[in-house]
């Protein structure tokens, strides 16, 4: 099962402290840790690595419990600094939720005033976020009818993407949040300065609403393990719960005071001659009314 928790921008100075956050908490073995400007995997030991991240300027570190299968890890999690949203933000993937000490890791997170922990299977509710109409295109899926739009960051490469807004599964990251309708959410002390506690607490259609900790809501509005996200109850559940709480209404008002970036994109090619590189081109600053 997946999880998503974001945290507020100042809760850690860099990497290297979100490391020592979420390292009392793993309750799996750990086998590698990859970090993002590293040429690969580092080895698990504590001190180096700590002194390694303290040293490196880096945004995000991905912790794995085997990486003998690269696309199969059993138990993983990345952390990712995300600059101009405010926001960091931890993703889990874990076999059981025993394989992390979650109830600590909620009250732990609590008193850094965390904004929003989900829920949910990644793959079931893929195709509610899914943006690249290359991806749909690679599974065969229709995408013709889907509503589009321009994105100033993605599109002077990939020409327009989907327009996912109006999806009432999907998963915005936003300014200093994460936004779902999911199956399972707690919505933090940090949550508040968006939504309504009462208005949350009070959705009638939810399996459980209760208050598990101080200012603390965990909210079960359907079964995790449903065999598919994108029935039309679920959606319709996920619609309401959305209206109820103005979660869409909130999501639009945080876009708009994010941060933009001042490139749309950065290509980096490198022309080889066998296995040697005899030029290197960066493509930037790519705009809409000029690709190249």
């Amino acid at each position: 099962m997946d999880y998503s928790l974001s945290l507020p921008y100042n809760s850690y100075s860099n990497v290297s402290e979100a490391f020592k956050f979420i390292d009392e908490f793993i309750a799996f073995h750990v086998e590698g840790i990859q970090a993002s400007n590293s040429k690969g995997w580092i080895e698990y030991d504590y001190n180096k690595i700590i002194d390694y991240l303290d040293k490196s300027n880096l945004d995000s570190f991905n912790i794995v419990s085997n990486f003998s299968n690269y696309f199969d890890f059993k138990n993983s999690i990345t952390f990712r600094r995300l600059h101009l949203l405010q926001l960091n933000l931890f993703a889990f993937s874990l076999e059981s939720r025993a394989n992390m000490r979650f109830e600590e890791l909620l009250s732990s997170a609590a008193k850094k005033r965390f904004t929003m922990m989900l829920r949910f299977d990644f793959s079931k509710a893929k195709w509610q976020s899914e943006r690249l109409i290359d991806n749909y295109k690679a599974f065969n899926k229709n995408f013709e009818h889907l509503p589009k739009i321009w994105d100033d960051e993605l599109s002077p490469i990939l020409g327009e993407v989907i327009d996912i807004s109006k999806n009432p599964g999907h998963l915005k990251e936003t300014q200093g949040i994460i936004l779902m309708a999911a199956p399972e959410m707690w919505f933090g002390p940090g949550s508040w300065e968006l939504f309504d506690k009462k208005k949350v607490m009070s959705f009638p259609k939810a399996i459980e609403v209760k208050e598990i900790l101080p200012d603390v809501i965990y909210v079960k509005l359907f079964d995790p393990d449903e065999s598919d996200y994108e029935k039309y109850e679920i959606l319709d559940l996920q619609k309401k719960f959305r209206e109820w709480t103005r979660m869409d209404e909130i999501e639009q008002n945080l876009n708009q005071t994010s941060s933009k970036s001042t490139k749309a994109a950065t290509l980096k090619l490198d022309i080889r001659d066998s296995d040697n590189i005899i030029e290197k081109i960066n493509i930037t600053d790519l705009t809409k009314n000029n690709l190249f």
